[in-house]
């Protein structure tokens, strides 16, 4: 008996071992960033204080034939009913762009592959995506600080030369939110270290440390991504010291025009392909280093002056791309493009709305109001009709505003509307 007593407090430590071994284990954060933007999005970023520890069953290569490895990962926050998912990483995210950089015999290198956790983690969410994400405000994030919340972590292995994922892992995770990051705070905690030596890029003209050299367009200049050696094969952008052409056929989107009330004067917004350009004072738009031309790049003689880039890197030696979604154009009730985009109507009726001066500070401290919506310089006002027309006809619906609230919505088929001016007088119509 005593034998089988012994038995089974032997059967119950090791269950208990079990289930220990495979609870959730704890990872500290703070939060470095917190903001509410003027267009219905948060934006929240967290640094690690105390890594995550990966699960003891996640098994993982030691190393791989690979260029280079990193871990991409996915920490999803769990409370009062919203799912925050923050995405993060290690170093660079993946890219198939740079395989097409890197030489065979860095490709078939053995590389040691580090330990997976999270060095900091960021969201850009949309408040309208899901009704529970409107209760994410300043208050909220404070009142996670100390809890132990729920999560779920997500960490993915990628080789980047040549591009493939050799793991995939998930695992709950308990993580508590200490409070605000020290302003000393290192940025790079946790971040992956790797001997820089052993990651080098060979350019197809080794010559010259680019494949081409192409006459650019007066005015046009090219950036290189400023990361360790520049050996990069092709440049990574491109800005200007005039306005930038716009790249491309302008358009207007099949997308829900908008109709305004707004103190008793009524707008119409249209969407368009029609890329922004913004006017910068020296540092390149993306972190790159930029070059009056290739010769300069040569000798790593740096642009340091002002010039004009476009919004998103859609950028060509010849300006700015057509985008997927561009410039949102407000025109007035007698059809005139009143110089404005949606950005700045919308920063409009959020000030408006502020009714006590902390709410008209929270308004503008999150939100950056462009000055002038800089269009493309072979795209004049006198086109932004056309395009508008355009959008018009492929619409299906204009949805209405009191101010911020949508109160309304109207569906049309296709062609319904003939032209701007048709959705104008249907948007001075409304009562």
């Amino acid at each position: 008996m005593m034998w089988l007593n012994r038995k089974l407090l032997l059967v119950v430590a090791l269950l208990a071992g079990s289930i220990f071994a495979h609870s959730p284990s704890t990872a500290h954060f703070c939060v470095s960033s917190f903001d509410l933007h003027y267009e219905g999005f948060f934006s929240l970023e967290i640094r690690a204080v105390q890594k995550a520890v990966p699960d003891t069953e996640w098994n993982w290569p030691d190393s791989l034939m690979c260029g280079r490895t990193v871990w991409t990962n996915i920490l999803v926050l769990n409370y009062k009913g919203a799912q925050i998912q923050l995405d993060g990483n290690y170093d660079a995210e993946p890219s198939k762009f740079s395989c097409n950089l890197c030489s065979d015999m860095e490709r078939l290198r053995k590389r040691v592959v580090a330990n997976p956790s999270i060095g900091r983690a960021k969201v850009f969410q949309d408040i309208d995506a899901d009704e529970k994400f409107k209760q994410v405000d300043s208050a909220f994030i404070r009142e996670l600080y100390g809890k132990k919340i729920k999560a779920e972590w997500e960490s993915g292995l990628f080789c980047v030369c040549p591009y493939y994922s050799p793991a995939l892992f998930k695992t709950e995770l308990d993580v508590i939110i200490d409070g605000p990051c020290s302003p000393t705070m290192d940025s790079t905690t946790w971040e992956l270290k790797q001997d820089e030596s052993d990651w080098r890029c060979t350019a197809k003209d080794k010559s010259s440390g680019l494949s081409q050299e192409v006459a650019l367009p007066d005015g046009m200049m090219p950036c290189f991504f400023s990361y360790r050696e520049k050996k990069w094969a092709e440049p990574l952008y491109y800005v200007s010291t005039k306005r930038m052409n716009m790249v491309g056929k302008p358009e207007g989107l099949d997308e829900n025009l908008e109709c305004f009330d707004v103190n008793g004067e009524r707008l119409v917004v249209f969407g368009s392909n029609v890329p922004d350009q913004t006017y910068n004072e020296v540092k390149g738009p993306l972190g790159g280093d930029c070059y009056a031309n290739f010769s300069d790049f040569k000798k790593k003689k740096l642009w340091e002056k002002s010039f004009y880039s476009c919004n998103r890197d859609e950028s060509t030696s010849g300006g700015c791309k057509a985008v997927e979604h561009g410039l949102d154009f407000v025109m007035d009730a007698n059809g005139n493009f009143i110089g404005w985009d949606r950005k700045a109507l919308w920063l409009y009726l959020e000030l408006k709305e502020a009714n006590d001066i902390r709410k008209f500070y929270e308004a503008l401290g999150n939100n950056i109001l462009v000055k002038e919506t800089l269009l493309p310089a072979n795209f004049p006002e006198s086109k932004v009709q056309e395009v508008g027309d355009d959008a018009a006809r492929k619409t299906a619906g204009m949805a209405f505003y009191k101010g911020k609230k949508r109160v309304r919505y109207k569906r049309f088929k296709q062609n319904q509307l003939k032209s701007m001016q048709d959705a104008i007088d249907m948007c001075k119509a409304w009562k």
